[in-house]
């Protein structure tokens, strides 16, 4: 059973779909499997999506229809696909820090030129061919220690990277054992009497 209670305030409006255990905005519709089936840009988002929680993915006809949101935040366990958001020439910054994810697909954000900024999750230990290829505007990809290996052309065409980041990349890219080490590394063996 499905209990909807519906709010309603001056600053926000919500859906609280207690089968989710979570507080959804009304402009925001997940279907019975949790993805993410539509979504209506208004002025008070400010130009900013936050899925919710529970949502286990996102049809990328929501996606490819967005035309007013900058900034994307993907929360736990949301399903990144290959290509998810190709293309997309509106979003500039995307926050997938707070998601359970281990590999960045292929073509993820190929072609989204204007995207700035992109958080990755500190899960993530592979980042797929042509995930940011053509991301000419991309400036800072926060990249976390877990990152082990980096596919063909994942960053092709994005000469805006700051030092930093080059830096990054091209050290785990010379060293595409690295994630077997740090594994290996992070073992303790322990003495049984």
């Amino acid at each position: 059973v499905i209990v909807r209670v519906y709010f309603s305030s001056a600053s926000r409006d919500v859906v609280a779909d207690f089968s989710r255990k979570e507080l959804i905005p009304w402009n925001i519709e997940l279907n019975s499997e949790n993805i993410l089936v539509n979504y209506t840009e208004r002025a008070s988002d400010c130009g900013v999506l936050t899925c919710p929680k529970c949502m286990r993915g996102i049809d990328p006809k929501v996606l490819i229809s967005l035309k007013t949101t900058k900034t994307i935040v993907v929360r736990g366990y949301c399903r990144l696909i290959e290509g998810m958001f190709e293309g997309i020439e509106c979003i500039e910054e995307v926050d997938l820090y707070d998601l359970n994810s281990e590999l960045i697909p292929a073509n993820l954000f190929r072609n989204c030129t204007s995207l700035k900024h992109v958080i990755l999750p500190e899960s993530v230990y592979k980042i797929g061919k042509s995930a940011f290829e053509n991301c000419v505007n991309l400036s800072v990809v926060a990249l976390s220690e877990s990152v082990a290996q980096i596919a063909e052309d994942a960053f092709k065409n994005c000469g805006n990277l700051k030092d930093s980041v080059k830096e990054k990349i091209s050290e785990i890219a010379k060293d595409p054992t690295r994630f077997d080490r740090m594994v290996a590394d992070s073992v303790e063996y322990i003495q049984t009497h």
